[in-house]
């Protein structure tokens, strides 16, 4: 057995709640950078567009991920939850994101 299955059939044997499919849509966390849930359907965000634009035209100019995270958080662009820094990490994912 599984640990992913001992642990569902323990949460089915103590009668443990579960989240419903689909709970969790208006959570920030899974939803993309540059998007929202507005009425369970997923909404591009005006602002948050344009820092993605934002992000590739400074990539075109062969600036590293670390330098944008900089030029963003100087500023004082607001992230996604509005309380963290922007990284190289963070600014490499959206990149990345936008090119598909």
């Amino acid at each position: 057995m599984s640990s992913r299955s001992t642990v569902t059939k323990y949460i089915n044997d103590f009668g443990i709640a579960k989240r419903e499919v689909g709970s969790n849509k208006n959570r920030k966390r899974g939803v993309p950078y540059g998007y929202e849930f507005v009425d369970g359907e997923l909404k591009e965000v005006t602002s948050e567009q344009e820092v993605i634009s934002l992000i590739a035209k400074l990539r075109k100019l062969e600036m590293s991920f670390g330098k944008i995270a900089r030029v963003l958080n100087d500023q004082q662009v607001p992230t996604k939850n509005k309380v963290k820094l922007w990284d190289r990490k963070t600014v490499y994912v959206i990149y990345q994101r936008s090119k598909k």
